[in-house]
Formats: structure tokens, C-alpha cells, sequence
């Protein structure tokens, strides 16, 4: 399956779709691209954003102030707007090089749509690309043919990427879903399931996982059991295949079986429930899910950065959970080392937005040599209007440091966002700095 972007009228493109940097927001997801206005002459460069488990995207520009300062902002598209998502062309030494792709454009909905679709047929190279700081590119890839006559007729995949396996359900199905180690799924008419659960860090043998299982079940009745195998043969793992029978008071009389299998300290059981009367197709099913499942190899251990969570009055905010906590006078603040940090203040507001980035400004400059400051500026991000300002100035030892003021009211209250680091460190800004404003948010009390 591929990512696949497309407008309202159809029109649309496989696109590569990026992780955004750690978020408070959760797994987001990127498209790159151009946007332009449809009474504007020249694009600008833009990025898709998909929150986790959406369809529907979020428009983001990047634009470059005269200062150099590179302010990014979300932004509403119209009708007749046009977004061009990046088409990236590997280079021979490495490199990637984009140029723009298909036209899509806005109509009344300010989106455009997400999915996933199977790749056409043909020969592809799936890779992994590793840029270092100071250094060239590295790429490796590995050939890959997709050819539809190879897959197994009437079926889906799907990937359990927490326990490292891939196995198969009925095309036809509703797709799975994942929740305390459990996926589910079920025909159109929820007259047949099937469960897949994991057991990490089971410690008993195969016989202990099957007893297990069937202490979860209510009245049924085991019809046969014996050995079994899952997956191809070149892998296959030993597993106990248990067959049981029961009768309904809602859908009469039912038939199913389970596999219990282990691999690398997991414990898994694949059970599929069925109608008495489509006892064939329910153990035809399974035979085939059996055979084609796939253990994944070693993930590697990159992640999103985990957030911690702070309540401040009555408004809640995340911050990265590397970074070290204070209370420092008004401010709470949150700091990477003693230079690079990002501080939150929640407050009544007594004055105008102008006001409160003057006075911000009068803070930030306190003390510091070479202070200047960009001209102030609206600034759209996450839903919410900010007043916004980018500084610089010099530390003791003549380095220089870049710093960002943001400023909002949220009813009575003023929240104020301060942040600096050295002008060498990596840039901050997209990745902790406007997120932890991003997720200042008021704390809703539960109804009822």
C-alpha cells in the first residue's frame, strides 16, 4: 500500500510522506510541496500536515523574513488555492532532488484527502536514507516488485508494528483496529470475527498460553486439538491449532478455532469465530492467515521524544521530557542545558497583546549585549492568533543567540511563550519551541 493525496475532483499522486519532528500533538505526518493562491502569480513552499489517524490535512508556509528569520504558519486554503506535493527523484551518489508534482486543488473544504491505495504493478527500491550534519548522504536500497498476481486472492494486510508481525484478514472486512494488544475485525454483518492478541513477556510454554486462552472463553465446547505450524516453512514456528464449538442466544449455533504460538519471548493467539454453517470458510480462513504470517524483523529504536505534561492554573501544556523543570518567578520553565530553554507564563491579562510583547521584549533584553528584535508580527499557528516576535543578541563569551516572544489572551487570562538558543544549536523552533505553545490549551472539566 502507498500514500496516496488527491482533491475533491479525484485528481491525485502517490506522495512520500514524512514524520514531523516530536510532538506533543502525537505521530503527526508530512506531505512537502508548493502552495499558491488562486490570484497569485509565484508559489510558496508548504507542507502538508496529518494529525495522527486523520484524512484531512492542515496547510503549513514557510516564508523567510527580511532579518532572515524563517517564520512558519498555518494557513486556511480557499477554493481554487492549488498545492503541489514534492516529487523526489534520487540522485545516483545519493542525493534527493524534488520538483513539483500534480495540481490539486481546494474546493469548499480547506483539505485535501489522505489514504492509502495498492501500488501499481511494476519494479520498485525501497531504501533508507541517512543525512549526517556535516557530512554527505548515505543511501541503501533494495529492489522491489509488486505484482498483484502474487498476492493472495480476497485478502489484506495488516502490520502489528508493537509486536513485530504482519498477518492477513479477509479483504472484505471491516479494517482492524488495535487496543490493549488486541486486534479486531469482523465481516460487514458481524456474524464472523477475528482476534488477534499479543502476550509480551509471556514465560510459559505453548500449553500454558492455550489454557489461557481458554479460561478467557465462556461455556464452549473443544472439538479437537493438535499441532500446528504458522507462518512459511522456511520459518514456520511450532503452534497448537484448538477447534471448540458453542451455542449463541443471539446467533445460534457457532463454530471456531484458535492458534497459539510463540516467538522471542511474545505469546500470540489468532482466534476466529464463525456460524456453524460456514464452518468451512472459518477454518479455510485461518489456514490461510496461518500460513502467510510474518514475523517482522528488529525494529530500530528511534521514537518520537516523550512529552511530559504540566497543569498550570487552569491550562494544561506539554513539554519534552528531557528537558529540566523550574518555577522561576512568574514563568515555568523548561530548560535543555543553561543556554537553550523555553518558558511558559500564565497570567491575568491587564493589557492590550502590543503592550504585552513590549514588555516582553523589555524582559528578553535585561542584561544582554547587542540586543535586537524584529518588527512584531500576527502570527496564525495551531488555531490561535499570537503576537510574535524573533530577537538575537550576544552572550558573555560573544556567541550569538536567537530567541522567540510569543504573546496571546484567552478570555481574561494572558500566556506568554520565551525561548532562546545558541544560534550553532540545531533549530529548536519547529520542533519543541512552537509545539509547547502549541499545546497550552484550558483545561476542560468533565461533564456530569
Amino acid at each position: 500500500m502507498g500514500d496516496y493525496l488527491s482533491d475533491a475532483t479525484g485528481a491525485g499522486d502517490y506522495v512520500p510522506l514524512r514524520a514531523v519532528d516530536a510532538s506533543p500533538i502525537g505521530a503527526q505526518s508530512a506531505v512537502a510541496g508548493l502552495f499558491r493562491r488562486a490570484a497569485a502569480p509565484r508559489a510558496q513552499e508548504a507542507t502538508l500536515v496529518f494529525a495522527p489517524g486523520a484524512a484531512r490535512s492542515q496547510l503549513w508556509i514557510a516564508a523567510t523574513t527580511d532579518g532572515g528569520a524563517r517564520l512558519i504558519g498555518e494557513v486556511l486554503p480557499a477554493p481554487g488555492d492549488v498545492f503541489q506535493p514534492a516529487r523526489l527523484i534520487s540522485q545516483g551518489d545519493g542525493a534527493l532532488t524534488a520538483e513539483p508534482g500534480v495540481s490539486l486543488a481546494y474546493d469548499d473544504a480547506p483539505a485535501l484527502t489522505l489514504s492509502a491505495r495498492p501500488l501499481p504493478d511494476g519494479d520498485y527500491a525501497v531504501g533508507l536514507r541517512v543525512a549526517a550534519l556535516d557530512g554527505a548522504p548515505l543511501a541503501a536500497t533494495q529492489p522491489l516488485t509488486v505484482d498483484p498476481a502474487q498476492a493472495t486472492a480476497g485478502f489484506r494486510a495488516t502490520v502489528d508494528a508493537a509486536n513485530g508481525a504482519q498477518f492477513l484478514y479477509p479483504a472484505d472486512w471491516l479494517p482492524p483496529t488495535t487496543q490493549d494488544n488486541v486486534t479486531f475485525t469482523r465481516n460487514i454483518s458481524g456474524t464472523a470475527q477475528l482476534q488477534v492478541r499479543a502476550y509480551p513477556g509471556w514465560s510459559g510454554d505453548l500449553a500454558a498460553l492455550q489454557n489461557e486462552v481458554l479460561s478467557t472463553f465462556g461455556q464452549v465446547s473443544v472439538l479437537q486439538q493438535g499441532p500446528a505450524s504458522v507462518g512459511p516453512a522456511e520459518a514456520a514456528v511450532e503452534a497448537i491449532r484448538t477447534a471448540y464449538g458453542y451455542d449463541s442466544p443471539e446467533q445460534g449455533a457457532r463454530t471456531g478455532a484458535f492458534i497459539t504460538f510463540l516467538k522471542d519471548g511474545v505469546g500470540f493467539v489468532v482466534d476466529l469465530d464463525g456460524p456453524r454453517a460456514e464452518e468451512a470458510t472459518t477454518v479455510a480462513t485461518l489456514d490461510t492467515i496461518a500460513a502467510t504470517w510474518q514475523f517482522l524483523p528488529p525494529r530500530l529504536g528511534f521514537g518520537p521524544e516523550p512529552w511530559s505534561t504540566l497543569n498550570v492554573g487552569e491550562f494544561r501544556l506539554r513539554y519534552p521530557a528531557a528537558f529540566t523543570y523550574e518555577e522561576y518567578n512568574t514563568w515555568q520553565r523548561f530548560a535543555a542545558d543553561s543556554q537553550t530553554f523555553v518558558a511558559v507564563r500564565v497570567q491575568p491579562a491587564a493589557r492590550t497583546p502590543a503592550e504585552a510583547m513590549a514588555g516582553l521584549l523589555g524582559t528578553a533584553s535585561e542584561g544582554v549585549t547587542g540586543f535586537t528584535a524584529d518588527e512584531p508580527q500576527r502570527f496564525f499557528y495551531a488555531g490561535r492568533v499570537w503576537e510574535r516576535n524573533d530577537f538575537s543578541y550576544s552572550d558573555a563569551n560573544g556567541n550569538p543567540v536567537r530567541g522567540l516572544l510569543l504573546s496571546r489572551q484567552d478570555g481574561e487570562t494572558e500566556i506568554a511563550v520565551w525561548a532562546e538558543a545558541p544560534d550553532s544549536a540545531a533549530d529548536l523552533t519547529a520542533t519543541v519551541f512552537l509545539p509547547v505553545a502549541a499545546s497550552i490549551d484550558r483545561i476542560v472539566a468533565p461533564s456530569g
